[in-house]
């Protein structure tokens, strides 16, 4: 009684705080126990465990807490899955339980299925159906870690111990997603043999797998001999042994069904078109398969030999039939002479045959006299017998029409140009065609011989009419001076012909210099003038007569020193006049240069002149004048 007295003045929370067991709990003792008895606790806990940091939440709120708190001081419980669950995965799987587990239930299949999704091997079809113990199994240290990946790795029983087919005995591959898929049971098994090299067509889709695999699966034969030699030996229609066939039966039968059999023979060297395509094999293949020959002659001799519109044998024909015949049908029959050294054009193009083949067909001459003799001999405007012409009738006639005939002078060395040009072939070959001249002057002697401004015949042109006139017209003509020795510069340059030429046009007169040694032409001097060619000449220009330059250097008393500032002498002709003589050289003793002198007046150059003298030549005075000329 004393007791509870004492008790009854005591705070139950000091109590708690001095002598709690369960360590530093700052808890009442009454949130969690009742004043009737320390245990069992309280049926309405005032103690929240979420506000330890750990939530009682799932299987966890329903345990007894001595499950998890084996010991009195609470504070010193570990709050960690691993702590109070054994890690059956030895840490392998990483310290998180959370990511496959909750605390609602330890087998958490979603959350598990969802975390196996992020492996190696997501989980599928009847695999996501099965318990984990299925594949992760304790044979070995780590199930977990260590499990295979390939379905042999945990179907090898089940390929052992398969009957319908065996796979052991056929020799199956262990890659058993080759047949049996994960989406529903082991059986019943597909097998895609479209992935094969052998894809199953036609007939061979519904077959049984034994039926081309009695003896196994492995080095199957995949060409339809090995299958079908019975049918191959026992085909009657035609007979294949006999005939020889071939054993790739794909070349008739397709996987469709082995009859009706079919034979493309466009993927011969010899395709079937036209009348050859309806035909029956034994209509060509009666002898057999083999070697049948591919020329038309060998089926159609008889029809050559009976031929008679034209008769192919009289005439040589060759028996290449397709020359001329087509498979569409035996007549009508072509021939394409284009392909031929004779292409047929023009009036050729219409011709029967026989306009040219007569005579058959063999050497067949192709040049047009061989058929066109007699119009030849019988053409008479112009006559081609009397004129020589060639037989090369295509010279002049083309295929288009025999006239009008036309002829391409311009082929030959003569082409006709200007005024040639619209000529009739008479202007020129009146005589004939053969052995024209091609020269002018055979053609226009006459108007050569007529010419009178200038008169060819007397100044003795020469009768090369090309050097002057051009076919454009005959007038007006034109001379190239240039061409000559003396080209025409300067002032002669416009002069007219009669100028220089008024005595003919032959052997124009040239004075010679001493002292150049050269010929020099000269314009006019009257033909009664008689001068001294042994003396050198004042040498004058085409551009002008005057003023003239004396080059000395080029005479035998080149002008040097002194001599260069004197005075040029000049002889002027005037009857009557006093003589005077001024800068005459006394070294050379003669007059330097004489410009023009009467040759009526005998006068003798080569006799020295005195100097400063008064003198006559002969009985006529002469005056001496003299003109400075510049440096």
């Amino acid at each position: 009684m004393r007791f509870w007295i004492i008790c009854s003045f005591i705070p139950f929370g000091l109590v708690a705080q001095s002598e709690n067991p369960h360590g530093p709990l700052d808890l009442a003792c009454a949130d969690c126990h009742n004043a009737a008895a320390w245990s069992p606790l309280r049926s309405d806990l005032v103690f929240d465990h979420a506000k330890t940091g750990f939530e009682l939440a799932g299987a966890h709120g329903s345990a007894d807490c001595a499950a998890c708190h084996e010991k009195l001081i609470f504070t010193a419980v570990p709050n960690t899955c691993s702590s109070c669950h054994t890690d059956v995965h030895r840490g392998r799987l990483g310290p998180d339980c959370a990511a496959c587990h909750d605390s609602q239930t330890f087998d958490n299949r979603p959350a598990m299925l969802s975390a196996h999704q992020s492996t190696l091997f997501p989980l599928l079809g009847a695999h996501a159906r099965a318990d984990c113990a299925d594949c992760h199994r304790g044979e070995t240290a780590d199930p977990f870690s260590f499990t295979a990946l390939d379905c042999i790795g945990c179907h090898q029983l089940d390929y052992n111990q398969a009957s319908d087919p065996n796979h052991l005995s056929a020799g199956f591959p262990t890659d058993c997603g080759l047949c049996h898929n994960i989406a529903g049971d082991w059986e019943p098994a597909t097998f895609d043999h479209n992935q094969t090299n052998f894809p199953l067509t036609g007939a061979h889709s519904p077959l049984d797998c034994m039926a081309c695999h009695a003896t196994g699966y492995n080095n199957t034969p995949t060409d339809c001999y090995a299958c079908h030699q019975t049918d191959f030996a026992n085909a009657v229609d035609p007979n294949h042994v006999e005939n020889g066939f071939p054993t790739t039966c794909e070349s008739c039968h397709t996987t469709a069904a082995w009859q009706p059999a079919t034979f493309d023979h466009n993927q011969t060297n010899f395709p079937l078109t036209g009348a050859h395509s309806p035909l029956d094999c034994m209509a060509c293949h009666a002898t057999g398969y083999n070697n049948t020959p591919t020329d038309c002659y060998a089926c159609h001799q008889t029809d050559f030999a009976n031929a008679v519109d034209p008769n192919h044998v009289e005439n040589g024909f060759p028996t290449t039939c397709e020359t001329c015949h087509t498979t569409a049908a035996w007549e009508p029959a072509n021939f394409d002479h284009n392909q031929t050294n004779f292409p047929l054009t023009g009036a050729h193009s219409p011709l029967d045959c026989m306009a040219c083949h007569a005579t058959g067909y063999n050497n067949t001459p192709t040049d047009c006299y061989a058929c066109h003799q007699t119009d030849f001999a019988n053409a008479v405007d112009p006559d081609h017998v009397e004129n020589g012409f060639p037989t090369t009738c295509e010279s002049c006639h083309t295929t288009a029409a025999w006239e009008p005939a036309t002829f391409d002078h311009n082929q030959t060395n003569f082409p006709l140009t200007g005024a040639h040009s619209p000529l009739d072939c008479m202007a020129c070959h009146a005589t004939g065609y053969n052995n024209t001249p091609t020269d002018c002057y055979a053609c226009h002697q006459t108007d050569f011989a007529n010419a009178v401004d200038p008169n060819h015949v007397e100044n003795g042109f020469p009768t090369t009419c090309e050097t002057c006139h051009t076919t454009a017209a005959w007038e007006p003509a034109n001379f190239n001076h240039n061409q000559t020795s003396f080209p025409l510069t300067g002032a002669h340059t416009p002069l007219d012909c009669i100028a220089c030429h008024a005595n003919g046009y032959n052997n124009t007169r040239q004075i010679v210099t001493l002292a150049t040694k050269r010929t020099l032409p000269m314009r006019t001097i009257p033909t009664t003038w008689k001068t001294d060619s042994r003396r050198p000449v004042k040498r004058a220009t085409t551009a002008a007569w005057e003023p003239a330059n004396l080059p000395h250097n080029q005479t035998s008393f080149p002008l040097t020193g002194a001599h260069t500032a004197r005075s040029i002498v000049w002889l002027a002709t005037q009857p009557g006049t006093t003589t005077r003589q001024r800068n005459v050289t006394p070294v050379t003793k003669r007059i330097l240069l004489m410009r023009t002198i009467p040759t009526m007046w005998p006068v003798d150059f080569r006799q020295p002149a005195k100097r400063a003298t008064r003198q006559r030549l002969g009985n006529r005075p002469l005056l001496i004048i003299t003109r400075r000329i510049s440096r």
